[in-house]
């Protein structure tokens, strides 16, 4: 599932359109961010999944399908103990799930992060959602007691994401759970995930460099990533659309590979911070450091604004 802030959706409904505000999934950095208000994390069991009624004459269908989950909480990784074995009632008629990610579904274990809200009408908002490993042996563990601030949540969550990818996956997991640890990813790991750059999809390879550029700078990848990125940028024109044998067919080339190259879109460099000065300056740094390979075309580097 490809990550927007914010999607507007129209639904053609007789006589006249409707629109509905959606947003996705979240960057895991993003949402345990110091500057922002504290966020619960927990992990547990979708038990249930309530659907719009659908069936009344007088109801307009004019948004999701789904209108909120029963979340069963095993274990509160960041956050106050007395979340501990609750349930919460989670809408998500404004969240497109990431079903590539995880699978909406009941059962399904997964990691939340949550945004509360405490307004006339409390509830929680879901910010990211993260697989989970389900032999983890953290389930009944009071890890609340030992992650006090968001570094030291950032760190369990990219561990648990490096177990994820160690389990048996399909290919949109693979590439979904690699774009959510690329941000996130410390440079002492990435040799846990250099298997992926020799995967035989095109978009995993692709992320799977990314992080290990973001983490690293390392030489040799960022020249790897540099030809990846000449080939791509070459074939590729701005108002086009990728081909039946892409894995996003019809959607715009250059939007899916700043999607999963996150840092390499113009906008995330030349128009002022878009999150704060440290990720616009490493996005800098990085894509300074790809075009100084000398393995990008000056008609590439016009593309990408460098």
């Amino acid at each position: 599932m490809l990550r927007l802030s914010v999607i507007l959706v129209l639904w053609m409904v007789a006589p006249k359109a409707h629109a509905y505000l959606t947003y996705l999934n979240g960057r895991i950095d993003h949402a345990l961010y110091d500057g922002h208000d504290p966020k619960l994390v927990v992990a547990g069991k979708i038990t249930q999944i309530v659907k719009f009624n659908t069936d009344s004459a007088s109801f307009v269908f004019e948004g999701p399908e789904f209108k909120e989950i029963s979340f069963s909480i095993n274990t509160v990784i960041k956050g106050e103990e007395k979340f501990m074995h609750q349930t919460l009632i989670i809408p998500i008629n404004s969240f497109t799930w990431p079903n590539d990610l995880v699978e909406l579904k009941q059962d399904v274990f997964c990691i939340l992060i949550l945004r509360e809200y405490k307004n006339d009408d409390p509830h929680f908002q879901i910010e990211v959602v993260a697989p989970a490993t389900t032999n983890a042996t953290w389930i009944s563990q009071p890890i609340y007691s030992t992650i006090q601030d968001n570094k030291s949540a950032i760190k369990f969550l990219e561990t648990e994401l490096l177990n994820v990818l160690k389990t048996k996956l399909e290919t949109p997991q693979i590439r979904e759970t690699l774009l959510l640890l690329g941000p996130v990813l410390q440079k002492e790991n990435i040799g846990q995930i250099e298997r992926w750059i020799e995967y035989k999809n095109d978009w995993v390879i692709r992320v799977a460099l990314a992080d290990i550029v973001y983490a690293s700078q390392s030489e040799r990848h960022l020249k790897y990533l540099a030809r990846n990125i000449n080939v791509y940028f070459t074939l590729h024109k701005e108002n086009s659309v990728l081909g039946a044998n892409d894995d996003f067919k019809n959607y715009a080339p250059y939007y899916v590979y700043y999607t999963y190259v996150f840092f390499l879109d113009p906008s995330q460099r030349n128009n002022g911070s878009k999150w704060d000065e440290n990720e616009e300056s490493t996005n800098k740094s990085i894509v300074a450091k790809l075009k100084s390979t000398g393995l990008l075309s000056k008609l590439v580097c016009r593309k990408l604004e460098l």
